[in-house]
Parts: C-alpha cells; sequence; structure tokens
C-alpha cells in the first residue's frame, strides 16, 4: 500500500487527542460507607463495569473516526494482484512514445515497422479506461519545456493515426527530464509510459548530465519493440564531383560511394544519377555484406547555373538512405579583370583567354582590361578573378586593392613585369595579406642568352592539371614540355609549390589567404625572362587557372 498525499498522515497525530481528554476527565472519587447501601454494592460494581465498557468503545470509535478522516484525504493505494481483490481501479496517466526515427520507416513482409507500433499502440491504448488521462506523443518532439497534452481515449486515438515518421532520431534518454517532470504534474494512482520503438542502438546513449537515466520510481516503464526480420538495406552515403571544371554541354564525372549495411548480400544493385529530374547515367554494383563500394557515373550538364541533381539506388528495406541530394554550380562564363600594361609582350595572357585555348573554357572567359593605375578606383564586386599580368612595380593604392580583393574571397593570378621592382609587390601586397612570400628584384633579360633551367617536378595531383595528362589511348601519362627559363622572380615564403624548376625556386605557387588565392607565376608574361608563351602548355594552363580560382 502506499500513500498520493502522504503528508496529509502527520494528521493522524489529531487520533491522540479523544485519549488525552478520557485520561484528563479521570477524577478519583472517595468511598463513603453507608450501612443501609452495602445491599446495593454488587449491583454497583456489574454497572460500573458495563459503562466503563462504553466508554472505552465510544474513545476508540472517536480515534478511529479521526483516523479514517486522516486516511481518506492521504488516499491510500492498493498495487498488485491483491489490489483487484480489495479495491477498485484508480484513473492512470499514461503516456505513449512513438519511434519516429528514419529507421521505423523499413519495410518487411508484415509492412513498416511504424505501422506495426502504431497498431501495438492501439492495442495498449484499447486497455484504458474512460477515466484515465492519455498522452500519444512522437520521440522526436521530446525536447526542453515540452510538457504532456493529457487528452481521453477518442482524441488520443485520433493523434495516433495521425502520426507519421520523421527525419529527426533522438536518444531516448532525452526523455527522462520530460517523464518526471510527467511524475511531478500528476497525481493519479497510476502513472504508466509506453515506448514503441525498433530498439536502435544508436538511440541508446548516456542521458542528460542533470538526471540519473530512470523516469522516476512511481512511473511504470513499458519498451514494446516489433518483431522484426533482418532486412536487406543498402544506401548512398556519399558522392563526389570528381571533374573540378565543370562547363555547360562537357563531360563531367561523379564518384558515388554506395554501401551495404545490413548482413545479406545484394547482387545488380542499380545506381542511377539524376539531373534537374531527368536521369543522366546509371550502373549496377554488386554489394557483399557490410562492405561498400565507389561507383563511377559520367554526364553532361546540359545548361549553366546552379543545377540540382541526385543520386538514387533501388528501394529496398529502408527507402529513406536511398537517395542523396547535391547541387552544382556550372558558370556560363568566367569574368576576368586584367591590370597591366596593354601593349607589347605582356599581351599574351590577354590573347591566349580571349583568342582560343582549352576546350574547357574556350568562348567562356569574359575579359576587360584595367590600367594598373586605374585599379584602386575600379569596382571588382562582380569579378572572380583578377591578373597582374606585368606590372613593374605596384603602388601603395593598387597594391592594397589587390590585397583587399583576396581578403574578400577573391583570386589573384600573378605575373610579374620584366622589369620587377619587388619591393612594390613585397610592401603593398604581400605584407598587406600578412604572407611571408618575397620576390626578388632582377634587371630585364637580354633574351635567350645565357643559361636556363627547366621544371624539375610538377604536381599532377593538383586540381589544377585534373584530366589534362591523361592519355586513354596509350594508358600512360602525357609529360609537360618544359619552357626554357633564364630569370625568375624568386618565389619563397609559405606558398604551395605546383611546378617547381631544377635550381629548387617555384615557377607557380599556390598561396591560399581565407576564402581567397594567390596563383603567382615566377616569370613576366612576355619572352624576356623565358619562351613559356610560346610553348602550348601556355594557353591551357592560363584557361585552367583562371577556371579554377572561379570554381
Amino acid at each position: 500500500m502506499s500513500f498520493l498525499n502522504p503528508l496529509v498522515l502527520l494528521g493522524l497525530a489529531a487520533a491522540a487527542i479523544p485519549v488525552i481528554l478520557h485520561l484528563l476527565n479521570r477524577r478519583r472519587v472517595r468511598s463513603v460507607e453507608f450501612s443501609s447501601l452495602r445491599f446495593l454494592k454488587e449491583l454497583q460494581n456489574s454497572s460500573l463495569r458495563r459503562l466503563k465498557l462504553r466508554q472505552w468503545l465510544l474513545l476508540l470509535l472517536r480515534t478511529l473516526t479521526i483516523v479514517a478522516l486522516v486516511l481518506s484525504f492521504a488516499r491510500p493505494v492498493l498495487r498488485g494482484n491483491v489490489a483487484g481483490i480489495l479495491g477498485t481501479r484508480a484513473r492512470t496517466s499514461m503516456i505513449l512514445l512513438l519511434d519516429d526515427s528514419p529507421s521505423m520507416t523499413v519495410r518487411t513482409e508484415q509492412g513498416r515497422i511504424f505501422d506495426r507500433a502504431r497498431e501495438a499502440a492501439r492495442r495498449v491504448l484499447a486497455l484504458a479506461g474512460e477515466d484515465d488521462r492519455i498522452a500519444v506523443l512522437p520521440v522526436s518532439t521530446l525536447g526542453p519545456g515540452t510538457l504532456p497534452a493529457y487528452s481521453q481515449v477518442q482524441s488520443a486515438e485520433a493523434m495516433l493515426q495521425r502520426l507519421e515518421p520523421s527525419q529527426i532520431a533522438r536518444r531516448f534518454s532525452e526523455s527522462v527530464p520530460f517523464l518526471r517532470a510527467l511524475e511531478a504534474a500528476s497525481s493519479d494512482a497510476n502513472r504508466e509510459v509506453y515506448l514503441f520503438t525498433d530498439a536502435q542502438a544508436s538511440q541508446f546513449g548516456p542521458p542528460y548530465p542533470d538526471s540519473t537515466g530512470t523516469p522516476g520510481e512511481d512511473i511504470r516503464p513499458f519498451l514494446i519493440r516489433p518483431h522484426i526480420a533482418s532486412p536487406s538495406n543498402a544506401g548512398v552515403s556519399n558522392i563526389r564531383i570528381e571533374t573540378r571544371f565543370l562547363t555547360r554541354d562537357r563531360p563531367a564525372r561523379a564518384l558515388v560511394t554506395v554501401q551495404n549495411f545490413s548482413d545479406l548480400a545484394i547482387n545488380q544493385e542499380t545506381v542511377s544519377l539524376y539531373l534537374e529530374g531527368s536521369r543522366v547515367a546509371q550502373q549496377s554494383v554488386d554489394l557483399a555484406p557490410r562492405t561498400s563500394a565507389v561507383v563511377p557515373l559520367s554526364f553532361v550538364p546540359k545548361r549553366a547555373g546552379i543545377l540540382t541533381g541526385r543520386a538514387t539506388i533501388d528501394d529496398d528495406g529502408l527507402e529513406a538512405d536511398n537517395v542523396l541530394h547535391f547541387i552544382l554550380h556550372v558558370p556560363d562564363t568566367y569574368t576576368v579583370a586584367v591590370a597591366g600594361p596593354g601593349t607589347g609582350e605582356v599581351r599574351y595572357p590577354l590573347l591566349a583567354l580571349t583568342l582560343g585555348g582549352d576546350s574547357l573554357s574556350a568562348g567562356r572567359i569574359e575579359v576587360r582590361s584595367i590600367a594598373p593605375e586605374q585599379l584602386p578606383l575600379t569596382d571588382l564586386s562582380q569579378t572572380r578573378v583578377l591578373l597582374l599580368n606585368g606590372i613593374n612595380a605596384l603602388t601603395p593604392a593598387a597594391g592594397s586593392a589587390s590585397a583587399n580583393f583576396v581578403r574578400r574571397g577573391g583570386s589573384v593570378i600573378l605575373f610579374p613585369g620584366a622589369g620587377l621592382q619587388a619591393s612594390t609587390y613585397n610592401d603593398y601586397f604581400w605584407k598587406s595579406l600578412g604572407s611571408p612570400a618575397m620576390m626578388r628584384d632582377l634587371p630585364p633579360a637580354s633574351g635567350e642568352s645565357g643559361s636556363f633551367v627547366t621544371f624539375a617536378s610538377v604536381d599532377k595531383a593538383h586540381p589544377l592539371f585534373a584530366g589534362l595528362f591523361d592519355d586513354r589511348r596509350q594508358g600512360a601519362a602525357v609529360p609537360m614540355e618544359s619552357p626554357k627559363i633564364y630569370r625568375t622572380a624568386g618565389l619563397t615564403g609559405a606558398g604551395v609549390p605546383i611546378i617547381t624548376l631544377s635550381n629548387g625556386e617555384a615557377f607557380l605557387a599556390e598561396y591560399r589567404i581565407g576564402n581567397g588565392r594567390v596563383l603567382a607565376f615566377g616569370v613576366d608574361p612576355g619572352t624576356s625572362w623565358s619562351d613559356f608563351p610560346l610553348k602550348g602548355i601556355f594557353a591551357p594552363l592560363l584557361h585552367r587557372a583562371v577556371a579554377y580560382c572561379s570554381a
């Protein structure tokens, strides 16, 4: 037996009041002998015994009356098998918690697990009485400040019918504070919580720091798990666009990772790639139990702009992980601002960008020329790439404007001038970026006289060269023809060398500054320091540099 209002039991102390009054009313009577009354003594003794018996019975009844009154306010409750024999059914506060996480959408031969759990909840609900208070809640809604919305049986049935799985999975321990709030808010004799779940291990974890992990002593928890046969389940776990330079009407390739999460082998799983709602690629794959596979899929974007796509597999036991969505940005044009002299040999980069070059971006580059002195006054907000092309000396304003452009997330492609004054670059550009990269002063080269250096190494794994050296007909890497290099700017600092020279210096290096970057060439854009502009790699490399900086 327990009491719903145990503090009222303190009132049992009032049961001592009749006893105290009885003791206070007892008085000793002095005996006086009368000879004429001695024959009545026997009769008097028998009457006194009956009077004392009535007094004790009256004292007992008065005491029990007070005790019964106090116990009635304390609301005693019987639990267990004897309760149905000695008492009547007390009102119940009942909460039905339905696990609505994505794993509950698994389909078996008996249907969805969530539907089976909901049917089990209906059977429990059928046991409720008319006076019982019921709350039907999905686990995904349990959070701080959530309190049960109690209702009658009919309303609870309607709520149960409306529930559907969600995309939210919570640890069950998060409901512990919620259950304790229920215990404190309810004064019903019976407080019960039913959890209907597939009992995924990921949802069982440590409770909140402010809880002990148990609902409470007066709450009866029940875990109901529908019988589940191990279903076959695969999912799309990752997609990576391997092609770094996406261009309209040009082939691209995606790598889709498919994983088998079940203990059953999966044969001929169809992997499909959709772009803008249309299927653009498809391939089959076999998966051993608990393994994954990377499926390459080739596709062709039909338009530029922001494109939506998805990778899918065939429907299986769990449909929630069969689709993975992605977004592509296919640039229509590449906007490049070229700051530098407009005449002479420095025009080689400008000609390469406007008259042809690498097929990945040919005809898609928009170039606007800027005089170096106008660079601080030019709005570059709509420009992604700034080409510093053959400027001998940077002014403080031009260097600051270029550095600010990089800090805002833009990219700079840098060719030093043949008459390089390195200190202007070091002081007004590199130091403004906080980079220790340095360039050295060199006099202009005098043609092809003297010794030269060539490429020593090329980082062909860099995205700048993606697919450039693949010779699919011969299955071998295509070497890069090296120019003859007579002078360099001596690039140093914290950049990442992409192409290094036989003398150990960097020919092309990349410097990352926040979301911006600088691609710095160690030679001028003309033929004073090298014959680089005359080589076949010049235009494709410059086009790829623009596409890479615009990605």
